[in-house]
């Protein structure tokens, strides 16, 4: 268990602060969730930290795949809609699977669930499911609609998979061309230019052209630092994952700024206003309430700390008496078009279609915002590679060039 330094304003309008134990950030908002209180800030215990720290942590990834997690939410919500019963779908689910671990996560489910535990409390405990899923199955349960929020579910990570895939698709030949100009460039500074450098300064000119004084500087800076440059982009990455993990200020500052970069922070706030766009929709139409929605969007759904506190907003116009469209409007954040879209869904009934729409046409948007920077991006690896391949040739032929002309 961590330690978490906790600020909150209470329903009375009281600031608090309290030390709260929590196995992670998602058990902490859970936590606070629960209590129908605001969470304003948090920080980890130093101690805590010390005690839990590992390089290998930062890296770590989830052991049960979204491939994997798709079918299990299609296969349950199937089976709980012909009248299977919960344990047997878990333990047809544990039996089939390939994954160890997941076949381990399966048994402990059915153990929590014969033990008494409702099926979303019993995926909490395991820490082996995304919260906003859980937050989908507590609803599911009190509205007698699980079935619907685990085909809703697999529905929704059917679309995760396939944007993953196209932007990967879309990104391919771009990182393959960065990896080729990054090892060409290394190749370069790295063996190349250390054999050129003697061979120009034993023609013993006065004054050398500037590519070959730039192609002579950087030949002698790599063969002296060449152990930082190495380790500098290490470290920075590290120090750059320690503060965005532990420092709230500093990753709502980053958050807010990803978004505002040219071209590629439209792509980040499409991507993210697409999710939480189709997150709504689906806990409305699975019998959640837009305020019920908007605590799992808040808590669990969005990453980005500032269009995180965006929704914060939204959620509290909305507990003073607006609707849905007049909270987004007030926050200053969405576009008058998007507005539009959820107030005729408001008027019509049809809330949540307007909803997926709105997440089709972010999902739209924000695919040609990726073909458009993949196309920007090609040429410009390409105008960098040449101009670096460029003075490297300048500055090993100019002085041959200079010498020929002289003995003329």
């Amino acid at each position: 268990m961590a330690r978490y330094k906790v600020t909150f304003l209470s329903q009375d309008g009281i600031v608090n602060t309290e030390i709260v134990e929590a196995k992670n950030e998602s058990e902490l908002f859970s936590l606070f969730s629960e209590r129908d209180v605001i969470l304003l800030e948090y920080k980890k215990d130093w101690f805590s930290f010390l005690k839990e720290f590992s390089l290998l942590d930062l890296f770590q990834r989830r052991k049960i795949s979204k491939q994997e997690l798709a079918d299990f939410c299609f296969y349950f919500g199937r089976a709980l809609d012909m009248g299977i019963s919960v344990l047997e779908i878990l333990e047809d689910i544990g039996k089939s699977s390939k994954n160890k671990y997941f076949r381990k996560v399966m048994e402990t489910l059915r153990e929590r669930v014969t033990a008494g535990s409702s099926l979303s409390e019993a995926m909490e405990l395991t820490g082996a499911f995304p919260p906003e899923l859980i937050g989908l199955v507590k609803v599911g349960e009190s509205t007698d609609a699980l079935p619907k929020v685990f085909l809703n579910y697999a529905e929704y990570l059917d679309w995760v998979i396939s944007i993953e895939k196209e932007v990967k698709q879309a990104l391919s030949y771009p990182i393959f061309v960065s990896f080729i100009m990054v090892f060409t460039i290394a190749i370069m500074f790295g063996y190349i230019i250390p054999q050129i450098i003697p061979a120009i300064t034993a023609m013993g000119l006065k004054e050398y052209p500037l590519p070959t004084k730039i192609l002579l500087w950087s030949g002698k800076y790599v063969q002296i630092f060449w152990k930082e440059i190495v380790i500098t982009p290490i470290l920075l990455v590290i120090f750059f994952k320690l503060i965005m993990r532990y420092s709230i200020k500093a990753r709502y500052i980053w958050d807010r700024l990803k978004i505002s970069f040219p071209l590629i922070g439209d792509i980040f706030q499409k991507a993210s206003l697409s999710r939480d766009m189709r997150a709504l929709a689906e806990v409305y139409r699975s019998g959640g309430t837009i305020l019920r929605a908007l605590d799992i969007i808040i808590n669990h759904v969005e990453q980005n700390l500032y269009i995180k506190s965006i929704f914060q907003k939204v959620k509290e116009n909305i507990m003073v008496g607006d609707m849905l469209s007049v909270a987004m409007e007030r926050s200053g954040f969405f576009q008058s078009t998007i507005i539009r879209m959820i107030k005729l869904g408001e008027e019509t009934g049809a809330l949540d279609k307007s909803l997926l729409r709105l997440a089709e046409i972010y999902e739209d948007d924000m695919r040609r915002k990726i073909q458009t920077m993949t196309v920007v991006i090609e040429p410009t690896l390409q105008l960098v590679l040449g101009g670096i391949l460029g003075i490297v040739a300048l500055g090993i032929l100019l002085p041959v060039y200079n010498i020929i002309s002289g003995l003329r």
